[in-house]
């Protein structure tokens, strides 16, 4: 994304930043980081300018496991949890850590499956939503939403 072609457009993104105080981090990260998505409009930002690629984890796969990706993958939010190829649920770092710093929890859950303990109903957004759009969608689903993450699609 051009910077300057970004900020020099009046009515285009420069003025939203100014309109819009949520989305005013997610565009000064976006100022420093290329776009990695083919975008339709380059006016519009979309979603996927956001987008952190991460390795699913099946419902299936034991707690212990989900632990050490997080280990594996220290950059991470959330891992996105998937059942046939489709993504079903959503277990945040903090919340496991947490979870992990109880008594026995090792001894106690390691061995049972992520989706006993995965988050059943996150957001799940198509990767080219405008960035407009998902702020209204994280408005409308509340802080929770920016606790726990959200899920790109194609």
């Amino acid at each position: 994304m051009d910077r300057q072609t970004e900020t020099a457009a009046p009515g285009h993104d420069h003025d939203r930043r100014q309109q819009s105080p949520l989305l005013e981090k997610a565009y000064s990260f976006l100022d420093d980081r290329p776009c990695h998505c083919p975008l339709p409009d380059q006016a519009t930002p979309r979603a996927c300018t956001l987008l952190r690629t991460a390795p699913s984890i099946s419902t299936a796969t034991p707690l212990l496991e989900v632990y050490d990706t997080f280990d594996n993958y220290p950059e991470l939010i959330a891992l996105p949890v998937v059942h046939r190829d489709k993504p079903v649920g959503l277990i945040n770092r903090h919340t496991l850590y947490e979870l992990f710093s109880k008594p026995f929890t090792r001894d106690l859950h390691g061995r049972k499956p992520i989706r006993q303990f995965m988050v059943t109903d996150p957001i799940i957004v198509d990767k080219q939503v405008s960035l407009d759009d998902l702020a209204q969608i994280i408005i409308n689903a509340g802080m929770q939403l920016m606790y726990n993450g959200f899920i790109f699609t194609d």
